[in-house]
């Protein structure tokens, strides 16, 4: 899904097909260009079984594929060096855990339909129009669900 963040300016996010937003690039600014191999930049547009990983302005995320299924996480890139050794790990609901008290969002996508986002996301910049366009729901920045566009 491409958000448009300023009038020359798409964001990128994988969703669902709901709209729930399963990995967030908020520091890939013009997705589309770099989709289209116009501008630096890099986004995880082949699941590896090697992992993918970005540290951005308090933003962190990975992705790795492993066997039929690709496997997302992000969370506060800040705050990701308090960890030390993993002693307590919480469910805290779908898509949420806890790591010594640090919430990490995470998914696990079909490896399919991940590898076929990217294309589709590719396919439209091509194009000369991203699509999906998302529109966010709420203002609530823990509220990640966008009404998506086609």
């Amino acid at each position: 899904m491409f958000d448009r963040f300023s009038p020359t300016n798409w964001q990128a996010h994988l969703v669902s097909t709901d709209g729930e937003v399963l990995l967030a690039f908020p520091w890939h600014d013009h997705a589309d260009r770099i989709l289209l191999g116009r501008e630096k930049g890099e986004l995880p547009i082949h699941a590896d079984d090697e992992v993918w990983d970005a540290l951005e302005q308090g933003w962190w995320a990975w992705v790795k594929a492993d066997g039929a299924h690709v496997y997302l996480a992000e969370c506060n890139g800040d705050e990701i060096g308090r960890i030390r050794h993993a002693r307590r790990l919480e469910h805290r609901s779908p898509g949420l855990v806890a790591v010594d008290n640090m919430e990490f969002s995470w998914n696990r996508v079909p490896r399919v339909a991940y590898d076929r986002a990217w294309q589709d996301a590719i396919d439209t910049c091509r194009a000369g129009q991203p699509s999906p366009v998302g529109e966010w729901i709420s203002e609530t920045p823990d509220d990640r669900r966008l009404r998506l566009r086609f």
